[in-house]
């Protein structure tokens, strides 16, 4: 009735699936053990932290909001130290994605494309996120 063919993709799909599944499990049971290893920190302790240092209180918020929506835990505390990469899967073009999501909320300029500034940025925890969005807003 089916080929070999048919049932050699099948078997691919269902390994996709699983392997997809099996991923978003693992991903999602390290942010559940980060988060129960956060206890009482919050939004409000994170833009503390930045608004001590400088950073305007609704910077602070909108990137805590926007890393707040990548997270498959729900209610998992941002911290100023974590690995962008690492916890949120922020690099190279969603990285900058991010970034240009965020100055748009919060009506900062974004530089062009080839502006210095893109290049000069080394952004690897989300403290660095912050102070070079606040850097931008600086420079406009």
């Amino acid at each position: 009735m089916f080929g070999f063919e048919f049932y050699l993709l099948m078997g691919v799909i269902a390994l996709v699936v699983v392997w997809t599944a099996a991923a978003t499990g693992f991903k999602w049971l390290k942010q559940y053990r980060l988060k129960r290893s956060r206890k009482g920190q919050n939004r409000q302790s994170f833009v503390r932290y930045f608004v001590v240092e400088g950073i305007p209180e609704a910077l602070a918020t909108e990137v805590y909001r926007y890393l707040q929506k990548l997270q498959l835990v729900k209610g998992f505390p941002a911290s100023p130290e974590d690995n962008l990469e690492q916890v949120y899967g922020l690099r190279d073009e969603n990285l900058t994605e991010a970034i240009v999501d965020i100055v748009k909320v919060c009506r900062i300029p974004i530089p062009p494309e080839n502006s210095p500034l893109w290049v000069q940025a080394h952004i690897f925890s989300v403290e660095d996120l912050i102070r070079f969005i606040d850097f931008l807003r600086l420079s406009s």
